[in-house]
């Protein structure tokens, strides 16, 4: 490891080193304009490799850190910059002063309970997020769990774990490290958003265990995760079984049975998890705020887990104990199918759609000699005699009440039947009728079916340039941004395309409108400008007086100026058409506003994507 404080990387002074990775070294650092502490992450890229090798992996870099820089959410990290510094790839985030989960809970401790759920709903909330933006993170562990400076949860190196899982930049002690958080799946090649939820079950096994569930060389711990089942966590820890249930789903092998979705993983624990202690189970906020959910280490934070109260064992098939025949038996769980959606006696291998609209005792034979020796034998149901569902004498007086009517029902039953008949006719002969004076009288009427729409669709020079926003433009032209092209694209009404390459490198241009000067108008993300091209091509950028700011969306608005979003710096923007800025604060604090329009009442309306609102904001800035 090349040690590389009190060098410079482009506008980044290297501090001191904060920690090494798989496949990087974390630096305290200070963005020398601003001086504002930042953490710069500075990836390993081994000089042994081939030309165009190193270059593949600099482009995976460059690819993955522009999907990175769109992410925004509470518990994900923010990353405020990125570039190459002589071949040297690096990161900028927001500097987390309080280390690591994994810092702060070393290997053996064990995690009170609610305190996992907490883990467990933020970091879920943000995997959710990316999974929704076809983003899979690929390394998630609690190396990668940073504490915010309020102590909330960020979850860290996000698909730049797609780099450092190539075997030409990780040693074999760094892949065993990650190899105990893999799914089976993820290590034979093909990663999917199971896979996180997988990694996160891991975690959550471990914090509450204190140890993970497979243990061993680099190779067995391979080979467990794709065969073994894991070890039953109440062997390990006072949990309920219901909790258990949760956990080991979220471990199935196949990725199938395992929840739909990360979110529904997350909603599932937190039900049983706030059960356990009493409380009410709510679905948290995507926007909550940090403090809402933060974490803020304390005594209670490395305290082992304190086991509950004794019970007797509600799923076991033994009988009770001659010497306590009074003891109190706990009654299963209810657990709501939208919540829970799986059968309660079958922890892992069922699918939780065969056990719909069956009786209990289907239920309970569905799985009849299939059933793995992990698995959990169901409670039985108790009869009517020992719990009747209603008193006895409302079931007596029930009973004369059906004997009195009976005769009555037999009478009238005739009746009714003799009615139907005459019924059915009548409609049979009216039917007919309307039939043949449809048929006879009235002339057809021609039916006119619409044609499928065509597409037509135009290819871009250049390759990749993934291209985001449109709008329309002067002269009956689109113009469009090119992410990863680094482009400005114009494309007539029959299907030419021009493209216009902006300044300033990687700038991300991402959102683009016309404005009411004729000219186009964008958004450059990391270059953290605004950009205006005229109707023949010609560009102009503009600074945006906050650094890192990440402008986002962007619109015309009332007295000719243009208005934009930016989501880092939590303000809303406003550009004359001579390029004057001038920034809003927006009082949520960490927002996110991304999508921003003009207002039929001359205001501007805005998302605030983490703040779960909508702004309004007028054009003169309030």
């Amino acid at each position: 490891m090349t040690d590389r404080t009190g060098q410079q990387l482009d506008d980044y002074q290297l501090l001191r080193l904060l920690g090494q990775g798989a496949f990087g070294e974390v630096y305290l650092a200070e963005q020398i304009h601003t001086q504002t502490r930042v953490a710069v992450k500075v990836l390993t890229t081994p000089f042994s490799h081939k030309a165009q090798e190193r270059e593949a992996i600099l482009e995976d870099f460059l690819r993955e850190a522009r999907a990175l820089f769109r992410l925004t959410h509470p518990s994900i990290v923010p990353l405020l910059d990125f570039g190459l510094e002589h071949r040297i790839p690096f990161l900028v985030m927001e500097y987390a002063p309080n280390g690591t989960l994994r810092h702060l809970h070393q290997k053996g401790e064990q995690v009170p309970l609610t305190i996992v759920n907490r883990y467990v709903q933020q970091v879920a909330s943000a995997l959710q997020y990316a999974h929704e933006r076809r983003l899979i993170h690929r390394d998630v562990k609690p190396e990668n769990m940073l504490l915010g400076q309020q102590g909330q949860v960020w979850l860290s190196d996000f698909g730049i774990a797609a780099i450092a899982h190539s075997e030409r930049s990780l040693t074999t002690q760094e892949m065993a490290g990650t190899v105990a958080y893999m799914s089976p799946e993820q290590l034979q090649g093909k990663p999917q958003p199971a896979s996180d939820q997988y990694s996160l079950s891991i975690a959550v096994y471990e914090w509450l265990c204190g140890v993970r569930p497979f243990q061993g060389t680099l190779l067995e711990i391979a080979v467990k995760q794709g065969a073994e089942a894991p070890p039953p966590l109440r062997g390990l820890v006072p949990v309920s079984v219901e909790i258990e249930q949760v956990v080991l789903r979220a471990l199935a092998k196949d990725p199938a049975r395992r929840f739909p979705t990360v979110q529904a993983f997350a909603d599932a624990f937190a039900h049983v998890s706030n059960a356990e202690h009493g409380t009410t189970f709510r679905k948290p906020l995507a926007g909550a705020s940090p403090s809402s959910a933060s974490i803020a280490p304390g005594p209670g934070s490395s305290q082992a887990f304190a086991p509950p109260a004794p019970q007797q064992e509600p799923y076991s098939s033994l009988p009770p104990i001659a010497a306590s025949p009074a003891a109190p038996t706990r009654e299963p769980l209810p657990l709501p199918a939208s919540v829970f959606p799986f059968p309660q006696g079958n922890a892992v291998s069922s699918s939780p759609t065969s056990f719909q609209n069956r009786t209990p005792t289907e239920t309970a034979h569905a799985g009849d000699g299939s059933a793995r020796k992990s698995q959990v034998p169901l409670i039985p149901v108790s009869n009517a005699t020992t719990s009747p569902p209603f008193p006895s004498s409302y079931q007596q007086s029930q009973s004369a009440t059906r004997g009195a009517v009976t005769s009555a029902k037999s009478a009238a039953s005739r009746r009714f039947v003799l009615l139907g008949l005459v019924g059915l006719i009548i409609l049979a002969l009216t039917s007919s009728i309307t039939w043949f004076t449809f048929h006879h009288v009235t002339p057809p009427a021609s039916i006119h079916v619409t044609p499928p729409a065509s597409i037509t669709e135009f290819l871009i020079p250049t390759a990749d340039s993934r291209p985001g926003g449109i709008t329309a433009g002067p002269n009956g032209n689109l113009w469009f941004t090119e992410d990863y092209g680094n482009k400005i694209g114009r494309i007539s009404p029959s299907g030419t395309i021009t493209e216009f390459l902006i300044p300033t490198a990687q700038s991300y241009p991402i959102e683009i409108t016309a404005g009411p000067d004729g000219n186009l108008w964008f958004t450059e993300g990391i270059g953290n400008k605004i950009g205006r091209i005229s109707p023949n091509g010609t560009i102009t950028e503009f600074h945006i007086p906050t650094s890192h700011s990440h402008p986002y969306g962007i619109t015309a608005g009332p007295g000719g100026n243009l208005w934009f979003t930016e989501i880092n710096s939590n303000k809303i923007g406003r550009i004359s058409s001579n390029g004057t800025i001038t920034e809003f604060h927006i009082p949520t604090a960490q927002s996110g506003p991304e999508g921003i329009t003009a207002g039929p009442d001359g205001n501007l309306w805005f998302t605030e994507y983490a703040g779960n609102k909508i702004g309004r904001i007028s054009h003169g800035g309030t």
